[in-house]
């Protein structure tokens, strides 16, 4: 599978110089269980387990990989969860925060017991720093006690449509039995999407609770990574665990059109994510997680390196017909054969700039600073500067 296949190499600049693009054969990973329907542009190479691209202004999915597959989800459970409370309304409600909330562990937003907070605080809470400990509080706030609210989570999702979904926890923690697949997270999110709180809180960057008589005070920070540097995300939901690697439900807008990208299982937090969004947007222009402000990375993310994160790193792999590949992800195209056996030994053409294109026996492809071009009948290559 593509998925396995594909591996990132990082190259010198003055390697890098040289490459590549997309050419006229079938795009990477054109498998059963994929569907691409952006015919604009070749879909990227998926280095997560499974994916999913929807265009929520015209209803269109532009690319599934894997959609049904029933996988752990982290917590992006938490958009369940604060369907349940939206659904349910009355943020206004107080609720005092118990031992078992307070106690959960993870990711939290130092929820104290005894605290009182209203639910729409509790929100801030669950989206922001995806507080483990908000989603028990809610849990309890709106379902009674935890175990009955994982419940009515179950029976929301079988009405929304969901079939390759188990929720077993208000947060996604690690748990057996607990899973989901993307279109039944797109459906989730889909659901939220129509209250207005969750979408203020969810593109909110930070949120202060001033102490009061009743609770302490709560610096909020969101940690939904592509929402400080990729222009357009609006926000959504992020989640990690061991066993479900990175996951993430990004909704972004430009230019009037609305996407949703998942993507779960993934081995980094931004590589699929920004792919998938320039595929969305029709826009492949450079975007770097290093733009993240500097105590957001050493606060939240210390083991991520941000600075080996260049537009001229790429993937590699092979695609559904067994060719080799690269792909640029500062460009978003491939480089295949017989281009790639040339510009291994060849460079100076700069990044590329197009899609390769054939005109007869002639296969044709820009870059920065020059064109080189394919001649099929002699199988020689000749550059046009």
């Amino acid at each position: 599978m593509i998925q396995a296949a594909a591996s990132v190499r990082r190259v010198s600049l003055f390697a890098t110089l040289l490459l590549a693009c997309l050419s006229v054969w079938p795009s990477a990973g054109a498998q059963a269980a994929r569907l691409v329907l952006n015919l604009a542009y070749p879909s990227p190479p998926i280095l997560g387990n499974a994916a999913l691209v929807y265009d929520e202004t015209t209803g269109r999915t532009l690319l599934a990989d894997n959609q049904d597959l029933s996988l752990p989800m982290a917590s992006t459970t938490k958009l369940m969860t604060a369907l349940l409370v939206l659904e349910q309304g009355h943020l206004t409600t107080t609720t005092v925060i118990s031992a078992n909330a307070a106690t959960v562990g993870g990711s939290t937003m130092n929820l104290y017991a005894g605290e009182v907070l209203t639910r729409r605080d509790l929100l801030y809470g669950l989206l922001l720093p995806s507080g483990n400990d908000a989603a028990v509080a809610l849990a309890e706030s709106v379902g009674g006690t935890e175990r009955h609210f994982v419940t009515m989570m179950n029976a929301r999702c079988a009405r929304l449509g969901c079939t390759h979904t188990h929720f077993t926890s208000p947060h996604g923690l690690d748990m057996p039995g607990h899973y989901a697949s993307a279109r039944d997270l797109l459906r989730i999110v889909l659901a939220d999407l129509h209250y207005a709180p969750f979408r203020a809180i969810m593109g909110t960057r930070t949120y202060y609770i001033p102490p009061s008589s009743q609770n302490n005070p709560h610096y909020l920070v969101n940690v939904n990574e592509p929402l400080w540097w990729y222009p357009g995300v609006i926000g959504a939901k992020p989640g990690n665990t061991t066993n479900a690697g990175f996951c993430d439900v990004v909704v972004a807008k430009q230019r009037k059109r609305e996407v949703i990208v998942i993507t779960l299982g993934m081995p980094d937090r931004y590589t699929d994510v920004r792919d998938l969004l320039n595929f969305a947007l029709s826009d492949f222009t450079w975007h770097s997680p290093e733009t993240i402000p500097t105590s957001l990375e050493n606060q939240l993310y210390p083991r991520d390196i941000f600075n080996l994160d260049s537009p001229y790193d790429y993937l590699t792999g092979k695609d559904a017909h067994g060719r080799p590949y690269r792909y640029y992800i500062g460009t978003g195209y491939y480089v295949r054969q017989p281009f790639l056996r040339y510009l291994d030994t060849h460079d100076g053409f700069g990044l590329p700039t197009s899609q390769a294109v054939t005109s007869g026996s002639v296969a044709i492809q820009r870059f920065g600073k020059t064109v080189l071009m394919y001649h099929g009948q002699t199988a020689t290559f000749s550059l046009e500067t």
